[in-house]
């Protein structure tokens, strides 16, 4: 029990550091976008703006691979343990193959939705303001799915060493309890959060690596809100998908946990191969 406070402790105090640390993008790329109109207001007007989310994302994901390389040379933590220990090329594989199933399985969720229920599809008439913030979404994500798993499912579950299944567990709960800490999440959202989190968790293990979950990662979020639009406001997105809430999140739940099982299957046999 000392070794699992100890770790969440950990968790917790890296996830807030990250935090603090993150808001340093949003500060650069707002003096950059909107100087002249003042604090608060110019952090509002460039997050309110692709250009602006999509500045400070890359930003983000500069000064997460410098953190990332800092923590490495200084041994605070190991390639190994933060599962990016890997050649380039087979890097570079994993990380496409995990984008182009995260894009599959995301475009099956929005099919199924529409046989399912009566959906509402719109396409933006504004095509080049929807491409702009389709392109921009893409780097938004990036970051999004890039600080996520390397805090989630490559810093914290790699605390728990050999303890594989208390660290995927204990690593998805905490990703769902921190993200309905956001209040876009409602407590229906906890539903496929915790799912999401498992699955993440079992795929880090499975594939022992973190590209993989880091492409499926940013391919849910990015087809999801700028391709599909799904049950999001405005324009920043090329299609507009309209759907119950609860059918969505209970679909989509449902979708992981069958992902889930067969990664446990994958799992089991390779533990009982590692034991023979």
């Amino acid at each position: 029990m000392k070794v699992i406070l100890k770790n969440i402790g950990k968790g917790l105090i890296a996830f807030v550091l990250f935090a603090a640390v993150s808001a340093i993008p949003m500060l650069i790329a707002s003096v950059i976008c909107n100087f002249s109109l003042g604090f608060p207001d110019m952090i509002n007007a460039t997050m309110s703006t692709s250009v602006g989310s999509g500045l400070q994302s890359a930003l983000t994901i500069a000064m997460i691979i410098g953190i990332v390389a800092f923590a490495v040379k200084k041994g605070f933590t190991t390639r190994d343990s933060l599962g990016l220990d890997e050649s380039p090329k087979r890097a570079v594989a994993k990380l496409v193959l995990g984008f182009l199933a995260g894009a599959l399985i995301i475009s099956a969720e929005i099919g199924l939705l529409c046989v399912i229920e009566k959906t509402q599809v719109t396409i933006f008439s504004h095509r080049a303001q929807a491409v702009a913030a389709v392109l921009f979404g893409l780097v938004i994500y990036a970051s999004v799915g890039l600080s996520e798993e390397l805090l989630f499912r490559g810093y914290i579950q790699g605390l728990f060493g050999e303890k594989k299944v208390l660290g995927i567990v204990v690593t998805a709960v905490l990703f769902a309890a921190i993200h309905l800490l956001n209040s876009s999440y409602s407590a229906v959202s906890l539903i496929y959060l915790i799912a999401g989190g498992l699955l993440f968790s079992l795929l880090r293990e499975v594939t022992k690596s973190l590209w993989l979950p880091i492409g499926l990662h940013v391919a849910w979020d990015w087809v999801e809100i700028s391709i599909f639009g799904l049950n999001e406001d405005g324009a920043k997105h090329w299609l507009s998908v309209r759907a119950d809430e609860l059918t969505e999140s209970i679909l989509c739940a449902a979708i992981m946990a069958v992902l889930c099982v067969v990664l446990v299957i994958i799992y089991i046999r390779q533990r009982k191969g590692s034991k023979t």
